[in-house]
């Protein structure tokens, strides 16, 4: 691990604590290949994901929702976000004729 990947993983523990976060795990080594690795890689009930938004990637294993929780419907194998589990789908927060939105929730 690298001294960045360190730092970033010290500040994410860091501001968990402060917060109260909890059911992410700092995993470096998780596996972003294919869905079957993203959930092998990590505790039970949760994925492989990782936030674009930050340089270098960080990936972690973030818990997956179960029925109510939030999802990303629009594309089943978003890298940002675990799917449903198997027995729930993803139902857009809002869909009309013209738009569905890419955002929902799980549902059985």
């Amino acid at each position: 691990m690298s001294n960045t990947e360190k730092i970033l993983v010290f500040l994410g523990i860091y501001v968990a604590a402060i917060y109260g976060i909890s059911g992410l795990y700092f995993a470096g080594e998780c596996d972003m290949t294919n869905l079957t690795t993203r959930i092998s890689t990590c505790p039970p009930g949760s994925c492989c994901c990782y936030d674009a938004d930050n340089v270098p990637m960080t990936k972690y294993c973030k818990p997956i929702s179960g029925d109510g929780g939030p999802c990303y419907a629009k594309v089943f194998d978003w890298p940002a976000s675990c799917p449903c589990p198997s027995n729930m789908t993803c139902v857009p927060n809002v869909q009309v004729a013209t738009w569905t939105s890419e955002y929902g929730r799980c549902r059985n």
